[in-house]
Protein backbone atom coordinates (compact mmCIF):
# COMPACT_ATOMS: atom_id res chain seq x y z
CA UNK A 1 0.00 0.00 0.00
CA UNK A 2 2.49 2.22 0.87
CA UNK A 3 4.63 1.51 -2.85
CA UNK A 4 3.05 3.35 -6.06
CA UNK A 5 3.30 1.01 -9.32
CA UNK A 6 5.97 1.76 -10.37
CA UNK A 7 8.17 1.20 -7.23
CA UNK A 8 6.02 -2.42 -7.10
CA UNK A 9 6.97 -3.64 -10.61
CA UNK A 10 10.29 -2.27 -11.21
CA UNK A 11 11.63 -2.25 -7.08
CA UNK A 12 9.97 -5.03 -5.52
CA UNK A 13 9.01 -7.50 -7.94
CA UNK A 14 12.18 -8.28 -8.81
CA UNK A 15 13.50 -8.78 -5.44
CA UNK A 16 10.55 -11.09 -4.36
CA UNK A 17 11.36 -13.18 -7.46
CA UNK A 18 15.05 -13.21 -6.98
CA UNK A 19 14.50 -14.67 -3.30
CA UNK A 20 12.00 -17.17 -4.55
CA UNK A 21 13.53 -18.27 -7.25
CA UNK A 22 16.70 -19.27 -4.83
CA UNK A 23 13.86 -22.49 -3.64
CA UNK A 24 12.82 -23.42 -7.18
CA UNK A 25 9.77 -21.26 -7.46
CA UNK A 26 9.13 -20.37 -11.38
CA UNK A 27 8.97 -16.54 -11.90
CA UNK A 28 6.34 -16.11 -13.56
CA UNK A 29 4.27 -17.97 -10.73
CA UNK A 30 5.46 -15.12 -8.22
CA UNK A 31 4.70 -12.44 -10.69
CA UNK A 32 1.23 -13.50 -11.36
CA UNK A 33 0.52 -13.72 -7.78
CA UNK A 34 2.34 -10.14 -7.00
CA UNK A 35 0.32 -9.18 -9.42
CA UNK A 36 -2.99 -10.47 -8.01
CA UNK A 37 -1.94 -9.39 -4.84
CA UNK A 38 -1.11 -5.87 -5.77
CA UNK A 39 -5.07 -5.16 -6.15
CA UNK A 40 -5.41 -4.79 -2.09
CA UNK A 41 -2.85 -2.10 -2.49
CA UNK A 42 -3.36 -0.14 -5.70
CA UNK A 43 -7.31 0.27 -5.00
CA UNK A 44 -6.66 1.71 -1.54
CA UNK A 45 -3.13 3.69 -2.05
CA UNK A 46 -2.68 6.87 -0.36
CA UNK A 47 -0.23 7.42 -3.33
CA UNK A 48 -2.95 7.34 -6.33
CA UNK A 49 -3.91 10.74 -7.29
CA UNK A 50 -7.36 9.54 -8.73
CA UNK A 51 -8.14 8.48 -5.91
CA UNK A 52 -7.83 11.47 -4.02
CA UNK A 53 -9.75 12.71 -6.68
CA UNK A 54 -12.74 11.07 -6.44
CA UNK A 55 -13.13 11.19 -2.55
CA UNK A 56 -13.11 14.86 -2.78
CA UNK A 57 -15.30 14.73 -5.51
CA UNK A 58 -17.73 12.75 -3.00
CA UNK A 59 -16.71 14.14 0.02
CA UNK A 60 -15.00 11.26 1.86
CA UNK A 61 -12.28 10.43 3.86
CA UNK A 62 -9.52 8.36 2.86
CA UNK A 63 -9.64 6.77 6.62
CA UNK A 64 -13.39 5.59 5.96
CA UNK A 65 -12.77 4.61 2.34
CA UNK A 66 -9.71 2.00 3.53
CA UNK A 67 -11.99 0.66 6.61
CA UNK A 68 -14.76 0.41 4.13
CA UNK A 69 -12.91 -1.04 1.14
CA UNK A 70 -10.17 -3.50 2.54
CA UNK A 71 -11.97 -6.52 3.67
CA UNK A 72 -13.77 -6.44 0.10
CA UNK A 73 -10.66 -6.15 -1.81
CA UNK A 74 -8.93 -8.44 0.68
CA UNK A 75 -11.16 -11.09 -0.07
CA UNK A 76 -11.54 -10.44 -3.99
CA UNK A 77 -8.20 -10.92 -4.11
CA UNK A 78 -7.87 -13.89 -2.03
CA UNK A 79 -10.71 -15.42 -4.29
CA UNK A 80 -8.60 -14.30 -7.54
CA UNK A 81 -5.44 -16.08 -5.86
CA UNK A 82 -7.41 -18.93 -5.38
CA UNK A 83 -9.29 -19.47 -8.77
CA UNK A 84 -5.80 -19.54 -10.51
CA UNK A 85 -4.67 -22.05 -8.27
CA UNK A 86 -7.87 -24.69 -9.41
CA UNK A 87 -7.39 -23.12 -13.39
CA UNK A 88 -3.88 -23.51 -13.71
CA UNK A 89 -2.54 -19.78 -13.81
CA UNK A 90 -0.84 -20.21 -10.69
CA UNK A 91 1.07 -23.86 -10.03
CA UNK A 92 0.46 -24.99 -6.23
Amino acid sequence: MCLGTDAFYFGLLPVVVGVCSKFGIAPEAVARVLIIAENVGVMISPLTPALFLGLGMVDLDIGDRIRYSLPWIWACSLTAIVLSVVMGVVPF
